[in-house]
């Protein structure tokens, strides 16, 4: 055997589980799983570790609407980016935000690139009936997507008005 081949077959053991970490979650499972779902506007990123080439970003940002869980006014979460390959960038401005509750009480990203969706833009990366990420959604459509899935959800959403 060559030593191409002795170098592939050490490394397949663990490819499935690099692919599993990088997973994105469906819409239904991001809507059902997310424990704050808000449009917000992101005023501010900051780098949590400015000694790491792909660090965690700590977003400040004030809250339009509600769609599930509690926040008003001005709120913080964090953006995990601790996997370099798969690393991505959010920029300021209109987001639609899927978060969990982390360790600290605090807010976190848990479906990477997709738990900031922007909404800036004339076209938005979302998801299309067969539940791939493509781009080409209105900001429009994501959040009408939304409110339909929280009505199905089985974790009815946790919103003041209903």
């Amino acid at each position: 055997m060559n030593k191409t081949m002795l170098l592939m077959c050490l490394g397949l053991p663990w490819i499935p589980s690099l692919f599993a970490d990088i997973a994105i979650l469906g819409k239904k499972r991001m809507v059902q799983e997310a424990d704050l779902i808000a449009l917000v506007q992101i005023q501010k990123l900051v780098t949590t570790d400015k000694t790491k080439l792909v660090a965690d970003l700590l977003a400040t940002a004030q809250v339009s609407r509600l769609f599930k869980g509690d926040a008003k006014g001005e709120t913080t979460f964090r953006i995990p980016r601790f996997f370099p390959c798969a690393a991505f960038d959010v920029s300021t401005g209109k987001h639609l935000v899927f978060l969990k509750r982390d360790e600290k009480d605090g807010h976190v990203g848990f479906n990477w690139y997709m738990s900031y969706v922007y909404l800036g833009g004339e076209v938005v990366k979302w998801y299309d009936e067969d539940g791939r990420v493509v781009e080409g959604a209105t900001a429009e459509k994501v959040i009408a997507e939304v409110e339909a899935a929280l009505k199905e959800s089985p974790n009815k959403p946790d919103r003041p008005d209903g």
